[in-house]
């Protein structure tokens, strides 16, 4: 898997990062229409970094998974391979 860093806006009501609403990768931004799944990865261990992951869905129909590393305050994006380059 590879993934990209991208900077996301999120609904901040109670708690900072919270659910995805927008992303943008290399100038583009993406709004995100719903969030179609999420998990979670490290929570329980020590040996592992916390992250969360959604699956969503933009305005324009597609569908990419972001990531979001709790250690480093840090989003990424799993590279569809059509935009890889």
């Amino acid at each position: 898997m590879r993934f990209e860093r991208i900077t996301v806006s999120c609904r901040e009501e109670y708690q900072a990062q919270q659910e995805p609403r927008a992303f943008r990768r290399r100038g583009v931004e993406y709004r995100i229409r719903t969030i179609v799944d999420r998990w979670y990865e490290g929570h329980l261990s020590r040996q592992r970094v916390p992250q969360r992951y959604y699956r969503v869905e933009t305005e324009d129909g597609r569908h990419f998974i972001l990531r979001y590393n709790e250690l480093f305050d840090a989003w990424g994006l799993l590279v569809p391979e059509e935009l890889r380059q």
